[in-house]
């Protein structure tokens, strides 16, 4: 990850100037640490708009608490990283709250819902791998395995949902997992998808 653009003798001075109510000090600490507290946040929110959220709240959480910053303790931009990583923890718990299922939309986004915000930070990666390759399928394809492996129902379930006959849904099915599973990296649990 790369980190500001300053020197750390020169952010731990804006630190303690912000620490004394100093708005200038705040707003150059600002501008030179946003963009690398706003590309990790995108890293762990994998949404801009989220990774926003997160950077607003880090800055207010820093200008109210510069204050308690300790450099014997570390690096200024540490303990700003560390306070991004809690924002982004409190925002995926506040998403999750909101939440109850994991789906893929008819564009091939995948939302992640009823899960902790660990599970989210690792599987986000892994999925938007994934939503690419479901995303290369067919609609009807990517349907009936939304509907097969992420909301759980049965052949015939998803044959009265989609309205065509059982044996077309095992079709889409099947396709559709031989796709994926011939796409490289391969994705983890689809080698052993048996309906």
């Amino acid at each position: 990850m790369a980190g500001p653009n300053l020197p750390p003798d020169a952010l731990r001075d804006l630190f303690a100037q912000t620490a004394a109510g100093d708005m200038a000090a705040f707003e150059r600490l600002h501008h030179d640490t946003r963009a690398a507290l706003h590309a990790l946040a995108v890293r762990i929110a994998c949404r801009h708009e989220v990774a926003e959220e997160i950077v607003q709240e880090t800055f207010v959480k820093v200008w109210r608490h510069a204050g308690s910053f300790d450099p014997d303790k570390g690096s200024a931009f540490a303990w700003m990283v560390t306070i991004l990583r809690h924002s982004a923890v409190d925002q995926l718990r506040l998403d999750v709250k909101h939440a109850d299922a994991v789906c893929i939309d008819e564009h091939g986004d995948v939302a992640f819902n009823g899960a902790t915000p660990d599970q989210i930070a690792i599987g986000r990666q892994e999925a938007r791998r994934v939503a690419n390759h479901l995303y290369r399928l067919r609609p009807s394809q990517r349907q009936a395995l939304n509907l097969a492996y992420l909301q759980e129902r049965t052949h015939e379930e998803i044959s009265s949902i989609m309205q065509v006959p059982t044996g077309t849904v095992k079709s889409w099915v099947r396709r559709g997992l031989q796709h994926l599973r011939a796409q490289p990296p391969r994705v983890a649990g689809l080698e052993s998808c048996a309906m």
